[in-house]
């Protein structure tokens, strides 16, 4: 699979270029490919006829959702229902630890994973909020015989050597995932949009702040910290979950002596 950006011109001069490799085993099969334009006028005369063409706000794209705020709202909504379907079939396996194996592994978070790195968190909150809402309702199931506490449901996206669960919420790894794949991909954004790279940053800088927002001030980041960073999201992830076991063990009564 591969994704081609460009103009019309540019899109005709990688045909050739692939077309002219076929005697090296490269055959593409250009009846499964697909053209798209986010404008609703888009030209796409000159373009062969075995190419299907789509003209509108939005596609899915390799488990997540390119276009406009509300088709990528729409995509990343139908992306959750499926993985709502998915977990629910889980039921039919009638072994709660396989359940939440798979759960943890497959059937979960790893299904938006491309999603949350593409799509802004602002356009997908409603997605997001209802992805967490089917965990929570499938451990509390999984889980019904232990009586899990309010407290224990806190913990649901703690690491297991915190005495959690170990899923990933996505309203949790959304920022991260998402400032991280930006920082991440800088340079190829700036040459792909011809946009310098400073002007990209600047436009991060409100997901910053509100990725800092219920941080202590010593532990909030700065977008020089994410530039000196190889591993952007892993910073930000690392310093989110940080946080999280701060509160949790500031919250827990002191024990009386």
């Amino acid at each position: 699979d591969g994704t081609i950006i460009g103009t019309k011109r540019q899109l005709l001069e990688v045909m050739k270029v692939l077309e002219e490799n076929t005697l090296r085993g490269l055959h593409p099969n250009w009846s499964k490919s697909l053209v798209w334009s986010p404008l609703p006028n888009a030209d796409f005369s000159g373009l062969p006829d075995v190419f299907p063409t789509q003209a509108r706000p939005g596609i899915p794209l390799l488990g997540t959702a390119i276009g406009d705020r509300m088709a990528v709202a729409a995509q990343a909504m139908k992306r959750v229902v499926k993985v709502e379907r998915m977990v629910e079939a889980l039921e039919l396996l009638d072994d709660a630890h396989l359940q939440y194996v798979l759960l943890k592994s497959c059937a979960g978070y790893p299904r938006l994973n491309f999603l949350l790195r593409v799509a802004c968190p602002d356009s997908i909150a409603e997605a997001t909020e209802h992805f967490d809402g089917v965990m929570y309702d499938t451990i509390s199931a999984l889980f019904s015989m232990y009586d899990l506490t309010a407290t224990d449901m806190e913990r649901i996206h703690f690491p297991t050597s915190l005495s959690g669960f170990g899923l990933t919420m996505a309203r949790h790894a959304a920022h991260p995932a998402f400032i991280g794949s930006r920082f991440h991909s800088l340079p190829l954004q700036s040459r792909i949009l011809r946009v310098p790279e400073e002007d990209l940053q600047a436009s991060y800088v409100h997901l910053i702040q509100s990725f800092n927002e219920y941080r202590p001030q010593d532990q909030q980041l700065l977008t020089s910290d994410l530039l000196a960073s190889h591993e952007p999201q892993q910073l930000l992830s690392s310093v989110w979950m940080k946080t999280q076991v701060d509160k949790y063990i500031q919250s827990r009564p002191t024990p009386r002596e």
